[in-house]
């Protein structure tokens, strides 16, 4: 997830949020369908590493592209129902 974040955060920075998060996600939609399709453990093992990069990029800049277009007093609680959602989901597991 690093890995994503840095690249297409940085990314997203030059290029723009909208155009960045939409290239994650078809690739994301790629990533998925391989996992889906793949014939051995390192073919699923590299789709779903692929997945998980591509993922965690369309993730920050999703969440600064909203954090952009939200009025100014919905951005407080967009941002903990935002990460809230993943931290319950760690602490269910």
């Amino acid at each position: 997830m690093l890995v994503g974040s840095i690249v297409f955060g940085n990314s997203a920075d030059r290029f723009g949020r909208k155009p960045v998060m939409i290239t994650s996600f078809v690739f994301v939609l790629g990533c998925m369908l391989g996992v889906s399709l793949s014939t051995s453990v390192e073919m699923y093992m590299l789709f779903r590493t692929s997945t998980a990069i591509f993922l965690s990029g369309s993730n920050v800049g999703s969440f600064v592209y909203a954090m952009e277009i939200l009025p100014q007093k919905w951005i407080g609680i967009f941002g903990v129902i935002y990460q809230g959602i993943c931290t319950i989901g760690y602490m269910v597991l």
